[in-house]
């Protein structure tokens, strides 16, 4: 849309992907190593985040807890299998960086963490590749802290293997197809209406637990699902427009308490009305999403 700025930006996201390389990009998968040792003097504000019955005995989300089993230590954050909200999203930015810029210079072996002998090397390629395969190998999904396969962080790196097959002419995103499936069946439901009465926050496959956002927890997948499952991104949107009354113009708009909902509730607001997303009274998604054909490589 503004293509004069095409530099600035290209530039901006080499500096993201660069600070993306860094020690301190990956530095809660390198120190928080075990379990969380504060987790049994947790606030009371925790306990919608953590399965009741392991209240005191559980690791919230964000501790990543890089060295349990059955997965042991892993100090390479790419390489690991957890950490998926750590390489899937820096696929994406790799792929926004060869996007907007045309540039190849990530496409070429580069150093991550350069921490002595935590260095570890790869490139965007075999970042793509390597998601592929573990997702391949894991059908309910890579799990981001140890334990928790989050619906949300899975979104993002289906988007980044969506843009590396667009621009690389790989079929990685096929993973994410499968994934989907198991998703539908397993991480949300939807009423008789089409409205959804829960979607998941993570599931942890140690205990079989699927942990509940309620009924507006898919909104957070939304802006990464536009682009690979449009009718239902437009489902959670619609939903949570309607449930929050942003479309009543006698209503002040909500400041939430996470002021990024707010922020991503206006993004899909001009996303929905420059792309012609529509509802349907009759069918407002398919299990399979749009026609691929008109699918998009960006949010």
């Amino acid at each position: 849309k503004t293509p004069a700025w095409r530099e600035v930006y290209a530039e901006i996201l080499d500096q993201l992907v660069a600070r993306h390389t860094t020690y301190h990009s990956a530095i809660d998968w390198l120190t928080m190593l075990g379990h969380d040792p504060k987790r049994a003097n947790y606030p009371e504000e925790y306990r919608g985040l953590i399965p009741a019955e392991h209240w005191g005995n559980y690791d919230a989300p964000g501790w990543t807890a890089n060295g349990i089993e059955p997965w042991g230590l892993q100090m390479d954050p790419v390489g690991a299998d957890g950490n998926l909200f750590y390489k899937g999203f820096f696929l994406l930015i790799l792929g926004l960086h060869r996007y907007v810029s045309g540039d190849a210079k990530w496409d070429r072996p580069f150093e991550m963490v350069r921490d002595g002998e935590n260095t570890f090397t790869w490139s965007y390629g075999r970042i793509a590749q390597h998601l592929a395969d573990q997702w391949r190998a894991r059908p309910e999904g890579c799990h981001c802290e140890n334990t928790k396969i989050w619906p949300y962080c899975l979104s993002g790196a289906g988007l980044g293997l969506m843009m590396h097959d667009k621009l690389m002419g790989t079929k990685h995103h096929e993973v994410f197809d499968v994934w989907w499936e198991h998703a539908l069946k397993n991480y949300m439901s939807f009423g008789a209406n089409g409205d959804p009465e829960w979607v998941a926050l993570y599931y942890d496959p140690i205990i079989d637990h699927v942990q509940s956002a309620g009924p507006l927890g898919g909104i957070v997948t939304s802006l990464y699902l536009a682009p690979q499952r449009r009718e239902i991104a437009n489902t959670f949107y619609d939903f949570a427009a309607r449930t929050l009354g942003l479309r009543d113009p006698a209503r002040d708009i909500p400041m939430l308490p996470d002021r990024r909902i707010n922020a991503l509730l206006y993004t899909l607001a001009t996303e929905r009305r420059g792309s012609g997303w529509t509802r349907s009274t009759t069918a407002r998604w398919s299990p399979h999403g749009a026609d691929p054909s008109s699918r998009g490589a960006s949010g």
